[in-house]
């Protein structure tokens, strides 16, 4: 999220109102710069552009060096394109998306894409979330079939080239998601065909035991998508009653 924030503030902020002192900033000048942003660019990067202004104003208010933020009233203009409505994955094609994953782990020899699919479809939790997650009862716990999310990955590495764990966006995020039947059987032959790893482990590991990136698992969605022949949803899209998400 920092990196986010700081990125719309290089990129979109600072070229256009970058030269006015903070404290000279007026609601109009924001105002501005949003609609000029979602003219000239999307109503997404102005709406991101406003965010990331208001939250690095609302510090330097806390330290006494602005009085009123000047983002206060501002509006994002309303976009010109109807919103999408995200598309509604059938319990059929998400079994139809799992057992062509399942086939691609069958032909390069693993078990990795049918397992992690099949833990996304059935817990709505995040790419990074799987990615992050450990063996045990710290997190994918068979024993009580629970999955207990508590961290994610970066999306970029570290100096060592290591996708670093970071902690849930908000409270919301660490939560506790129960396992239907059929999940925790798969995801013990799982635990098998990965020689049993330890408590603690990553249940998707690197050779290594790191985390993995998350291209090779975005690029296998996609690929047993096409091959069950599913338009890929979208991060939004629902499989069944329980709500869950694929957010591969």
């Amino acid at each position: 999220m920092v990196r986010k924030y700081d990125e719309a503030l290089r990129c979109v902020v600072l070229p256009r109102i970058g030269r006015v002192p903070a404290g000279a900033l007026t609601q109009g000048d924001v105002q501005r710069m949003v609609d000029e942003v979602a003219s000239h660019r999307t109503v997404e990067h102005a709406r991101k552009a406003l965010t990331a202004l208001r939250v690095a104003l609302r510090v330097a208010a806390r330290y006494g060096e602005l009085g009123m933020n000047p983002c206060s009233g501002v509006r994002v203009p309303a976009s010109a394109e109807p919103e999408r409505r995200a598309r509604v994955v059938t319990p059929e094609e998400a079994a139809a998306i799992t057992t062509a994953a399942g086939k691609d782990d069958a032909r390069m020899g693993r078990s990795f894409a049918a397992p992690l699919i099949a833990l996304a479809f059935g817990t709505g939790a995040r790419l990074g979330e799987l990615l992050a997650l450990p063996w045990g009862p710290d997190g994918l716990d068979l024993d009580r079939g629970m999955v207990h999310v508590r961290r994610s990955i970066d999306r970029v590495r570290d100096a060592a080239g290591v996708y670093p764990f970071i902690a849930p966006k908000s409270r919301a995020s660490r939560r506790d998601v129960p396992l239907a039947p059929d999940d925790i059987v798969r995801m013990r032959r799982h635990q098998l065909a990965t020689g049993r790893p330890p408590v603690g482990a990553l249940v998707f590991a690197a050779p290594d035991g790191t985390p993995l990136s998350p291209i090779p698992a975005q690029r296998a969605f996609k690929r047993a998508c096409k091959v069950a022949a599913v338009e890929a949803p979208s991060p939004a899209s629902t499989t069944r009653d329980t709500a869950t998400r694929p957010t591969l």
